[in-house]
Order: structure tokens, then sequence, then C-alpha cells
């Protein structure tokens, strides 16, 4: 899958379908393949002690 940017000009489904996709791909790209030390990384809540 490859990201596109969405479209600037158009009507408003249009708009939003385009920018959907956009997300869709951007999600995509972003867990498809994260680095052995991201995957391997410790992930706290926020707010907590760490104590």
């Amino acid at each position: 899958m490859t990201r596109t940017d969405p479209p600037h000009y158009g009507s408003e489904p249009d708009l939003l379908e385009g920018f959907l996709k956009y997300q869709r791909s951007v999600v995509f790209m972003k867990v498809r393949s994260p680095s052995d030390a991201d995957a391997a990384k410790r992930l706290y809540p926020t707010g907590g002690s760490f104590t």
C-alpha cells in the first residue's frame, strides 16, 4: 500500500473519502513493519508512577 496525500479540492464526500484513505494508509504503514527495537519497547500507561 502506498501513501498519497489526500485531495485538497473536490466535493465534501470526495474529500472525506480521500482523507480516510490517507489515514488508513498511514496507520497501515506504521503497524506493518515496526523495527525490532520498537516492537520490544515497553509501553507504560500515562499518569502512572514508574517507581
